[in-house]
């Protein structure tokens, strides 16, 4: 350790300047290589939300589909089949799945409001109403505008969005700020998604089979 000390200061002393001409260039290095890997982080955080936006969506249709099967009253929507295609059918259970899936298609197109109408009506559940259920319809919401931006408009902000969530940003900043944010919309996804399947759990599942 003496050794490199005695060598550190001499080659100070013979050359001064050489510490102050190194730090800027490494510095100018570091800068230049935030400017490569910076955008490669943003990309990355975009894709947890599509991600977790993807599994989030996947599970309400493999809930509802589940529920749909087990519990086939609840889809009484006032469809209509013909014998026909009713007759296509080689059992009652192919025919509830085949409803079941349909449904879900449907319901899989629309907004997270009127998902979450249909548990309420259909079900009897409202996912948003227990006190410790600390975020809302309005976050889940907004976290599924930040994804549909992230897909259709290379993740950035347009006037709309500017409009409802973020009124003090600017047209084309991103929607995705940094890691805390993605996180955030993580948590809103897992913790509404857990919400649902307790609800149903607790509305469908006698408890001995729980």
């Amino acid at each position: 350790m003496n050794d490199l000390a005695r060598l550190e200061g001499k080659r100070k002393a013979e050359d001064p300047k050489a510490e102050e001409d190194l730090k800027p260039i490494i510095e100018r290095a570091l800068d230049d290589n935030l400017l490569i890997i910076e955008p490669h982080i943003r990309m990355l955080l975009e894709m947890s939300v599509i991600y977790a936006g993807a599994l989030f969506d996947g599970l309400v249709s493999d809930t509802l589909i589940t529920v749909f099967r087990h519990v086939p009253e609840a889809l009484r929507s006032g469809r209509t089949l013909t014998t026909a295609e009713v007759l296509g059918f080689p059992s009652r259970e192919h025919l509830i799945e085949e409803l079941a899936h349909r449904e879900t298609l449907e319901l899989a197109y629309q907004s997270a409001e009127k998902q979450f109408n249909h548990f309420r009506k259909a079900f009897g559940i409202d996912v948003f109403n227990p006190t410790s259920l600390d975020v809302t319809m309005d976050d889940l919401i907004a976290v599924r505008e930040r994804r549909n931006l992230i897909v259709h408009n290379n993740g950035l902000a347009n006037a709309s969005y500017i409009s409802k969530y973020c009124t003090g940003g600017s047209i084309g900043d991103p929607v995705v700020v940094n890691a805390e944010s993605a996180k955030s919309d993580r948590k809103i996804l897992k913790k509404v998604g857990i919400a649902l399947i307790f609800s149903l759990a607790i509305k469908f599942a006698p408890p001995a089979n729980r």
